[in-house]
Formats: C-alpha cells, sequence, structure tokens
C-alpha cells in the first residue's frame, strides 16, 4: 500500500454569514501564501530600519520600501534575482523609476548577503527649456505697469 500524502493539496471552506444568505468558498493552496508575505514584509522592515540607521531621509525610505513592495506585489520572489528581472523588465516605468527600483533591490540584496548582475538601464537627461527673450518679454508687458518693475 502507498502513501498518497505527497499528491494531496489543501482545500478550506470559508463561510460568510450574509445575513439571509451563506456564501461558501473552497480555497486551495492559501496556507503557504500568507507565511511567504510575511517573510517579505519582515525583510522590507529589516532594510527600512537598516536605512534608517544609515541616516537615510525617510523618504527615500518611504520610496525603497514602496518599490520593493510593488516588486513583490507584482509577483516577483525577491530572493530569486531572476524573477525580479522578469518583472522589472515588463513594467512600463520611465528610466528613472527602472533606476530607482534597481538600486532598492540592490540595497535589498546587499543587507541580505546576495548579489546579482545589475539589468540594463540608461537614463536619458533632458535638456532644460530656456526660453527665447521674446517669450520672457511678453508676459511682463502684459502686467500691470506697478508689477513689470518686479519681473525685471
Amino acid at each position: 500500500m502507498s502513501d498518497n500524502r505527497d499528491n494531496r493539496q489543501i482545500c478550506a471552506l470559508k463561510v460568510k454569514n450574509l445575513g439571509s444568505a451563506t456564501e461558501i468558498k473552497t480555497v486551495a493552496g492559501e496556507r503557504e501564501q500568507p507565511q511567504k508575505t510575511a517573510i517579505a514584509n519582515g525583510k522590507i522592515f529589516e532594510l527600512c530600519l537598516h536605512m534608517n540607521r544609515q541616516n537615510y531621509s525617510a523618504e527615500t525610505i518611504r520610496l525603497n520600501r514602496i518599490a520593493l513592495r510593488v516588486l513583490y506585489e507584482r509577483g516577483a520572489n525577491l530572493f530569486d534575482t531572476d524573477s525580479v528581472k522578469d518583472v522589472i523588465s515588463k513594467q512600463k516605468w520611465s528610466s528613472h523609476r527602472k533606476k530607482n527600483v534597481i538600486n532598492a533591490y540592490s540595497m535589498f540584496l546587499t543587507l541580505n548577503n546576495m548579489t546579482w548582475t545589475l539589468p540594463r538601464c540608461t537614463v536619458t537627461e533632458s535638456i532644460p527649456f530656456i526660453p527665447i527673450e521674446q517669450e520672457i518679454d511678453s508676459p511682463i508687458s502684459a502686467a500691470p505697469k506697478k508689477l513689470q518693475l518686479f519681473y525685471y
């Protein structure tokens, strides 16, 4: 007689009482997901504490936390670099956003004693808009006489 326990699935019934009606759902394999989420959240929290100790600004810590959270929520396994690269490549982010997410994940890996080969990401710098003299003079000449002096 062989033991078939390895081929079994975990199933659970969820029952909701909706007043006059009762809703019953069968959910399979839901036991492992909260544990993985808790581990990922704990590691992200550890990174935030590490960054706080290293005197990063609160905004930088918040943005790195959000970047790692978005990666995880979009299906990346934070402990598998290929999975993270796949998720990053599928996103329609600007080159600056991709670079920030790559930096946040690199810091996460450094904290967890892991390494990866950085994906290629080229950030293109845009030339700032410099108006011509006529575009500057036009709003000044349209202003009231008393305020024109302040615009110069």
